[in-house]
């Protein structure tokens, strides 16, 4: 009996056990969200897929390219960090984030594009390469690039900090300065700009104001947190138990289910991924899982595990069907109103309300609710068995659609674009104020990056610089910051004092010759600098007035008659207080 009770124990702690493998999900931000659409947006997609056109919530990855005619776009990384383009823009995404290695690098071949950081993994972790420089982001900030055709690039720090290189050096770009490049150039020290406004300024400030908004309750895990708002305005939270708080969303279709209102897309590596049409269907298609409730509907339990869709599978030759997973990782069966969040059985009916089910060859149609097939056609299916296997349907490239050719059009080189960037690497120093000649060593130190792009080191670097506590001006300071308590370095500042210590700026050869090594006094010196020959001054009537009483105490003892080793006490009273007299001189 006893061996029966361990045999039954073993199995139901092994069901959550296997099912922990379909819940890993893969890297978040490896996949950027197109977030923002307004107006003619296009994309290029990587491995020869095609051309798509620009809609929310579809998924960018690492080699895509987008460009826009007449709109803007915006393109969310995650952390609260976003890409925003402005009217006849193109943008590659070179790189995006994987595990381990947090680097993005974009490359923005014409245009303006402004880049909304706000966080920051490592220095220099977001680069972004033009036809004319190179641009690494050294701290958290907000940066404007404008790639002028067949002419430069100006870069704003409104701000933050960035270091810009050329083939002629490097140089760090403060908030609120800006400088301009050309042809791998840079064109003087960077320059205080005054405040322009545009556009495209006009409507990057309307977004910066709708995303700074913050929701007052948290419902979401910590890794979600920025989705929270969103949600906030498309739905509302309840709890259920043993779930703890829900997302119940705002429909108004009576036949409405997850995986509906949206399509499909294929991508390398995930598969098919959904791209939902609900502008608030990214964290909930992409994170957690769907139940339902008599007299509550559908509603979302929050996961922070990615993946590109949480749904099981099911195909023969004609039909296709997906249906999406519940909390325990087993599909959702809805019949009449009776709601099954751990059905076993193999096999499902076809007419569960949570399954969606549309021919084979609509699977890549743009509005799959339209697609979904009728009650008949179930009747002929009866019963599916579902799997978390994707369906092995490759996709179908059409770049003969209106989509395609007018994405072709936009993306196209336009007269006068330049289609090549430069990729200058960054340096291993940074002048804070003027140009450093390729190869100097004052100023950042930054990370040196191997082959594959990975450094294990750079989680121990937060911040190029710190903020003075006094002046509220930034610091510069080298990596990584050793501090030993107590210490002195060799000019005899002690460590408690670095905040007093400015950016290094560079002098003149003739300064340099002049005086290597100066250093201003400090107040408490200055003042006391004009009592220097008073002291002396002490010094000297302290030695007469050490003379004149030995000379006294001399002449006293000789004329008591004292012995005379009264005499030789006398005496070496004497030749102390001439010591003493000496060694004041040579101070003096």
């Amino acid at each position: 009996m006893r061996k029966l009770s361990i045999l039954a124990t073993a199995i139901i702690v092994s069901i959550p056990l296997g099912l922990m493998a379909q819940d890993e999900g893969f890297y978040p931000y490896s996949y950027a969200r197109l977030s923002c659409v307004n107006g003619s947006v296009f994309v290029q997609r990587t491995a020869d897929l095609g051309y798509e056109k620009g809609e929310v919530n579809l998924a960018l990855v690492q080699g895509d390219k987008m460009g826009t005619e007449a709109g803007r776009a915006e393109v969310h990384f995650g952390r609260r960090n976003y890409l925003r383009l402005a009217d006849n823009t193109k943008v590659e995404f070179a790189i995006l984030p994987l595990a381990g290695d947090e680097r993005i690098k974009l490359h923005i071949t014409e245009g303006s594009a402004y880049l909304r950081v706000s966080y920051l993994a490592a220095d220099k972790d977001i680069e972004v390469h033009t036809p004319d420089a190179s641009f690494y982001v050294l701290e958290e900030g907000l940066y404007r690039f404008d790639v002028r055709l067949d002419r430069e690039t100006e870069v704003f720090v409104r701000e933050g900090s960035l270091e810009a290189a050329g083939e002629d050096g490097s140089v760090m770009v403060r908030e609120k300065e800006t400088l301009t490049a050309s042809d791998g150039r840079l064109s003087g020290d960077p320059e205080y700009f005054y405040s322009r406004e545009d556009g495209f300024d006009d409507w990057n400030g309307s977004r910066e104001a709708q995303l700074s908004e913050r929701s007052e309750r948290q419902n979401l895990p910590s890794d979600l947190e920025e989705y929270e708002e969103e949600l906030d305005q498309n739905g509302r939270w309840v709890y259920e138990r043993p779930y703890g708080n829900v997302w119940v969303p705002n429909v108004s279709y009576a036949d409405w289910r997850p995986y509906l209102y949206g399509r499909w897309v294929w991508y390398p590596v995930i598969g098919w991924n959904w791209v939902s049409s609900e502008s608030w269907g990214w964290s909930v298609y992409h994170y957690g899982r769907w139940h339902w409730r008599f007299g509550l509907g559908w509603y979302w339990i929050p996961q922070n595990h990615w993946g590109p869709a949480w749904v099981h599978w099911w195909s023969d030759n004609i039909y296709i069907g997906w249906c999406p997973l519940s909390w325990y990782n087993r599909p959702v069966v809805i019949v009449g109103n009776h709601f099954y969040d751990r059905h076993f059985d193999p096999y499902f009916s076809a007419h569960n309300r949570a399954l969606s089910v549309v021919r084979r060859d609509h699977l890549q149609s743009p509005d799959i609710a339209r697609r979904q097939v009728g009650s008949g056609e179930l009747d002929r299916i009866g019963r599916v068995a579902l799997k978390g296997e994707q369906p092995r349907i490759r996709p179908a490239v059409d770049n003969a659609r209106p989509q395609a050719i007018e994405a072709r059009r936009a993306l196209a080189v336009r007269p006068g674009s330049r289609n090549e960037v430069k990729s200058v690497p960054p340096a291993n120093s940074v002048s804070s104020s003027r140009r450093r000649e390729a190869g100097g060593s004052q100023g950042v130190r930054t990370r040196e990056r191997d082959a594959s792009g990975s450094d294990p080191s750079r989680n121990g670097v937060s911040r190029p610089v710190i903020k003075d506590p006094e002046t509220g001006s930034r610091v510069i300071r080298s990596y990584p910051s050793q501090r030993i308590s107590g210490t002195r370095d060799e000019g005899g500042a002690s460590e408690n004092r670095r905040a007093g210590v400015v950016a290094p700026v560079r002098r003149s050869g003739s300064e340099a010759k002049e005086n290597p090594s100066r250093v201003a006094p400090s107040q408490k010196q200055v003042a006391a600098s004009p009592k220097s020959g008073s002291k002396q001054d002490q010094q000297k009537a302290q030695k007469n007035e050490s003379e004149s009483k030995g000379a006294v105490r001399s002449s006293s003892v000789a004329g008591s008659g004292g012995s005379s080793s009264g005499r030789s006490s006398s005496s070496a009273r004497s030749s102390s207080s001439s010591s003493k007299s000496g060694s004041v001189k040579r101070k003096g």
